[in-house]
């Protein structure tokens, strides 16, 4: 951890903490060497070359009692992270210049689409400052520079005992490769800036010597934590530097009049950078980057208690803190004031500024992020970006991949080495629904993006083998809605779909839930009967005057009672017939009968009773109402007939 180089400030861990929503690690392990045998690593550095997240670290390499610098890169094919350099084996990264010596603190950049490392190695006497570039021929990785030898890396402006480099910042700077350090003077630290001239690095600014980078504020002060940008196709670089009584956080640029650096910034001072919230108290770790051609600083300060991480921005001369929640004690970045929080790492998202940091609330560490928005800083996001159960994680490198913001981190367990860990920021699906038509549907998903404009489409089918052509959704803070129709489906087909995101890289993708539908059935063509069917002639009563039967037929019966009402159909039909009583001209329905009758003649014996009802003497009529088997219905026709006392 780089803060072991100076005296302990705060001594703090992390906490647990359950899993992450919003952020997640999509591919892992970074490193199966390091996984399988529980090797530690560190100083993880994460950038963007050609579309493409690449990271490097160190880890240790137990047989031969050393670290080695190693690059990961993830394949687009299969989605893993691979390290397809040659001479990479156990025992070597194909990077150091020595397999036996340590290799540490790896600043990776693209600088014209092709990865470059910087890195420090020890070379039994001193740490030199070392730079390789990745080889597309020989697809190794090679340090072709002037000067370089087993014991030097063509870089540092000293190369006897004690004089040490450490911590590279390395940037592309109008397409030019740059490098900052650290480097031990004969009077404390200084900070250095090279750029490759040629096939040689080289310090062209003014009042460099063996003892001074031309950079810091002090010639005999303590220079360290470098943190080097392009800002409009400048190069800018922020430090921290004892003053005597505290660190402060410096920026400074080179003028490309003079050729010198300079801070031209309001506040600055022998006792002051200009930055610090105050300039009593420790400022430290600085990182810096350009958001709209405006730099943007990050660092840890304490403030009396714990550390805040803060951000700043260059404005009309002077450096300013201008969001909510901003005051002595709080930068208005990590959200509780209790928090500790340090380690920072600032990048632009989409012109959008991200930060990420180390936080702990008294326990363990955890990685955290926030985003600008609305002059606050936020993290709508579910969870953090790593909470480890047990154990911790430190050391964040953040950087956009795809226009979506991913962070590297190294993290410990409880009983294990540090790992590691490559997290992106994922947008979350909250629902999705689907409507129907004969042969396709409208898709729709309900989505928060956290306003990063995502690649979203949907992918459907019986085994979800068909999707839509990912389109980017609304780069929006709340949720939007975001739809797709698709077709050339069979209707009456039942069909599964879920959505899904692109999130920096084509796998693997962010899937939502899967949902199910069934398209239409097709309407039925086949002619229909519209037909009603109808009676034949008139409808017949025989006879028309009756007695009303017995309930039952008894052998003794004298002679046949009721009626039997006569009539054709059309065609076979459900008949009803309503029974109804005359009252003057008037009929009152008494109640009814039923008949499933046939086409042509047809017969209905009537005793004269409805159920347990009798008729009572009278005159009376028959309604009948024919209805076929798809509810065409006839005419009604009617038959009277009359009701008399027996004898």
């Amino acid at each position: 951890m780089r803060r072991a180089i100076l005296p302990a400030l705060v001594a703090l861990v992390a906490m647990p903490s359950p899993a992450t929503a919003g952020w997640a690690q999509p591919v892992v392990p970074v490193s199966p060497r390091a996984e399988a045998a529980d090797l530690d690593i560190r100083d993880p550095s994460l950038a963007e070359v050609g579309g493409v997240p690449y990271v490097a670290w160190s880890e240790y390499d137990r047989a031969e009692q050393n670290y080695d610098v190693r690059v990961a890169r993830v394949d687009a094919a299969t989605g893993a992270w691979v390290q397809p350099w040659a001479g990479v084996g156990d025992f070597d990264g194909g990077i150091n210049r020595s397999s036996l010596h340590d290799g540490r603190e790896p600043s990776l950049a693209s600088i014209d689409g092709v990865p470059w490392v910087a890195w420090v190695e020890r070379d039994g006497t001193n740490d030199e400052l070392r730079v390789a570039r990745l080889d597309s021929v020989t697809n190794r990785w090679v340090q072709p520079w002037t000067g370089v030898s087993d014991f030097y890396g063509g870089i540092n402006q000293r190369s006897g005992v004690g004089a040490n480099a450490g911590f590279p910042s390395l940037a592309s700077i109008g397409g030019v490769p740059y490098v900052a350090w650290a480097e031990a003077a004969d009077t404390g630290s200084e900070l250095r800036v090279a750029r490759l001239e040629g096939d040689a690095w080289e310090q062209a600014w003014p009042g460099v010597t063996n003892d001074y980078g031309g950079i810091n504020q002090s010639t005999n002060g303590f220079a360290t934590l470098p943190s080097l940008a392009s800002v409009g196709g400048v190069p800018y670089v922020a430090w921290a530097e004892y003053d005597g009584t505290n660190y402060e956080a410096r920026v400074a640029r080179l003028d490309a009049a003079t050729r010198g650096w300079e801070q031209p910034w309001a506040g600055v001072s022998d006792g002051s950078g200009g930055i610090n919230e105050s300039t009593v108290r420790t400022a430290f770790e600085p990182s810096l980057t350009s958001i709209g051609g405006v730099p943007y600083l990050a660092w840890d300060e304490y403030d009396g208690t714990n550390t805040d991480v803060r951000v700043a921005r260059l404005s009309a001369g002077a450096w300013s803190q201008p969001w909510a929640g901003v005051s002595t004690t709080s930068g208005g970045v990590e959200g509780p004031t209790t928090h500790y929080a340090d380690e920072p790492s600032v990048a632009a998202v989409g012109g959008v500024p991200f930060v990420a940091w180390r936080d702990s609330q008294g326990t363990n560490y955890e990685i955290r992020a926030a985003r600008l928005g609305g002059g606050a800083w936020s993290q709508p996001w579910t969870g953090v970006v790593s909470r480890p159960a047990a154990g911790e994680a430190g050391q964040p490198s953040l950087a956009p991949i795809g226009g979506v913001p991913f962070v590297a981190w190294r993290e410990a367990g409880a009983t294990r080495n540090g790992r590691p860990h490559v997290g992106r920021l994922e947008p979350e699906f909250t629902s999705e629904s689907a409507v129907p038509t004969l042969t396709g549907a409208t898709l729709t998903a309900e989505v928060r993006t956290f306003g990063i404009p995502y690649p979203i489409g949907f992918e459907y089918g019986t085994t979800f083998e068909h999707q839509t052509a990912p389109a980017a959704g609304p780069a929006d803070s709340q949720p939007v809605m975001v739809g797709s129709r698709i077709g050339g489906l069979t209707p009456a087909t039942a069909v599964r779909f879920r959505p899904f995101a692109i999130a920096g890289l084509p796998a693997p993708r962010v899937l939502g839930r899967p949902g199910a539908f069934s398209t239409l059935s097709p309407p039925d063509t086949t002619p229909r009967d519209t037909t009603p069917p109808a009676f034949v002639g008139p409808v017949r009563a025989a006879p028309r005057t009756f007695v009303v039967g017995p309930r039952r037929r008894t052998a003794g019966a004298r002679r046949k009672r009721g009626t039997t009402f006569r009539y054709r159909l059309t065609e076979a039909a459900r008949v009803v017939f309503t029974i109804e009583r005359r009252h003057g001209r008037r009929h009152r329905r008494i109640g009814g009968l039923r008949q499933q009758a046939g086409a042509g003649a047809n017969a209905k014996r009537f005793s004269g009773r409805i159920g347990r009802r009798r008729l009572s003497p009278g005159r009376y009529r028959a309604a009948l109402i024919a209805t076929d088997a798809v509810g065409n219905t006839s005419r009604a026709t009617r038959v009277a007939f009359r009701v008399v006392r027996g004898r």
